[in-house]
């Protein structure tokens, strides 16, 4: 449990630094983006990214739990990912705050096993239904390009094997870049950025005059003055931590373990050293 201590610490941190939650914190992107009164910003988005009618996601677009809670962020292994229908379609948001091996595997086995299981008895392939699989990535992934989209094509790219499933990439590090070097910004590029921006001065002039985005960012300046979340949001941050201790721990005796190896072969401490990075010290000791 996360003490009223630590709840405070944090929001004193953030009003002292005038900065929010950033949308990157899974828990804040989910209840953003499933939250019904910010309806309009959502739309917006998954409309400028996919380019679905606005007036048909208005009308068929439905968040699946829609309530993101405590125990949602509490229950270790459990997924609990952005789902939405429209109509007999389906639309999957993913934010991957950090890359890891097997994350965009993961993400696309996972939009494809939805998409089985909405195959009724008695249906037919061809009858099968659409996939959006959106992913929101907070790291330098495919180029310089803000938006990178695949479908399954053939190699020369002259025939699409099947129009059923459309994964979209936003490379948010990117979008980003493009801000701070001023770089002129697409409409759709320009809300995107209310995703991984926390500083509130920038963030209140990046609205401008859009109704949407100034409610979304309103409701994260209430998020990040609300106990109660902030402890959901300390709780992520705190595992964060530790899986990063856990990886960087595994890291370093695969390092430690191939030096040994070396050194058993005879290989002189200068090379071991060039290779692994570990001192000469180090070295000695394993």
């Amino acid at each position: 449990m996360i003490s009223l201590s630590i709840k405070s610490d944090t929001i004193e941190k953030l009003a002292a630094e005038g900065k929010v939650v950033s949308m990157v914190v899974d828990c804040v992107f989910k209840t953003i983006i499933r939250h019904q009164s910010l309806r309009g910003y959502t739309i917006d988005i998954i409309s400028g990214i996919t380019n679905l009618d606005k007036d048909f996601l208005e009308q068929n677009l439905v968040f699946k739990n829609t309530e993101i809670g405590k125990n949602h962020v509490l229950e270790k292994g459990r997924n609990s990912d952005v789902i939405a229908s429209i109509e007999n379609n389906v639309v999957v948001l993913e934010m991957n705050s950090s890359h890891y091996p097997g994350l965009f595997e993961k993400n696309l086995s996972y939009a494809t096993g939805i998409q089985s299981e909405m195959l009724r008895v008695g249906e037919s392939y061809a009858e099968q239904k659409m996939i959006y699989l959106i992913n929101f990535d907070f790291f330098k992934q495919f180029g310089d390009e803000v938006f990178t989209n695949f479908m399954m094509r053939s190699e020369d790219d002259k025939y699409v094997e099947t129009k059923n499933f459309k994964s979209f990439h936003v490379n948010l590090a990117n979008l980003m870049t493009k801000y701070y070097n001023k770089d002129s910004l697409t409409e759709l590029e320009n809300r995107l950025l209310l995703l991984c921006i926390d500083n509130i001065d920038e963030l209140d002039k990046i609205v401008g005059d859009d109704e949407n985005m100034k409610k979304t960012v309103d409701k994260l300046k209430n998020l990040s003055s609300d106990p109660e979340f902030i402890g959901l949001y300390d709780v992520e941050e705190r595992r964060k931590y530790e899986l990063n201790c856990r990886v960087n721990h595994a890291k370093k005796q695969g390092i430690e373990e191939t030096a040994r190896n070396l050194k058993n072969l005879g290989i002189d401490y200068e090379t071991i050293s060039k290779a692994t990075s570990l001192s000469l010290e180090e070295i000695e000791k394993l």
